[in-house]
């Protein structure tokens, strides 16, 4: 894609705070859960938190893979698990997709409990750290982990402000909020999490964002986009594309001129949350 997106960029003071305190913290758990956004899986992968995690066991999960190209997905994973590291795909609106995140944790803190039962302790309580960028979905995750609802959620970036202990089972799991990177060197990254909705959106150019995001459609998806909006995308420029929709919407202000900026959100909107087409910004 084109980068058209200049400077989108959100790090607002409670990630700062909170990324000088995992300094520490990270020294408490035995293991840490990343989650990943399947349809970014490198995007959302934070070089930050992977500096403070370190040499830590790392279960990487991608999360909402209802929402992503499901070839892909299993393309993504197969890379994740060759580098060495312990990856699957979860549907976090599935309550039996957990098992085999439940079953990897286990594997985890097996050495540890069996090492304390050498020593004749029983129950012993293994704790790891849930990261990953805002909006990845690490609260639905525990409140799955739990099969209950023990961890606020939200489907806007930000909702965790603070880091949270929560018991579930013989797990103890910090809830940690969604950290991005301070500076995004490589602005695709950045067009990336802003387009999947883990930045906030009043922060964002949003004209170049859906030009961003048309382009992207128009190259892989277009069968999609055309089905969803009842144009052909193919045979117009962005432009003309956000007018068509626009038009076909009832998007219309005086003198039956389109709403560009309603529209521009509809698309954005439309797109993150699935309803154009299941997709993957990053291919391989």
């Amino acid at each position: 894609m084109e980068q058209k997106v200049k400077n989108v960029h959100w790090f607002p003071g409670h990630m700062k705070k909170i990324s000088i305190e995992l300094e520490d913290k990270i020294k408490l758990v035995d293991f840490v859960i990343i989650l990943l956004d399947s349809r970014i899986p490198l995007s959302s992968k934070s070089d930050l938190l992977e500096s403070i995690v370190k040499d830590k066991k790392k279960l990487y999960i991608l999360t909402k893979t209802d929402l992503s190209d499901e070839l892909m997905t299993e393309k993504w994973l197969a890379r994740l698990n060759n580098n060495g590291d312990r990856a699957i795909g979860l549907n976090l609106k599935d309550n039996n997709s957990k098992k085999e995140a439940v079953k990897v944790c286990e594997e985890f803190a097996f050495l540890k409990r069996e090492k304390y039962l050498k020593r004749g302790v029983k129950n012993i309580t293994v704790k790891a750290m849930v990261l990953g960028i805002p909006n990845v979905g690490k609260s639905t995750f525990i409140n799955l982990f739990a099969s209950k609802r023990i961890a606020v959620t939200g489907n806007i970036p930000g909702v965790t402000r603070n880091t949270q202990w929560v018991k579930v089972g013989n797990f103890e799991l910090m809830d940690v909020p969604g950290i991005l990177e301070p500076n995004y060197h490589d602005k695709q990254k950045a067009i990336n999490l802003a387009l999947i909705g883990s930045m906030k959106e009043s922060v964002l150019p949003t004209h170049d964002l859906a030009l961003d995001c048309l382009d992207f459609l128009k190259k892989y998806y277009c069968q999609a986009l055309n089905a969803r909006y009842k144009i052909e995308a193919e045979n117009l420029d962005n432009d003309q594309v956000i007018i068509e929709i626009g038009k076909n919407r009832g998007y219309l202000i005086k003198n039956d001129n389109v709403d560009v900026d309603k529209t521009e959100l509809l698309i954005l909107n439309e797109f993150r949350n699935g309803l154009i087409t299941n997709f993957t910004l990053e291919r391989i």
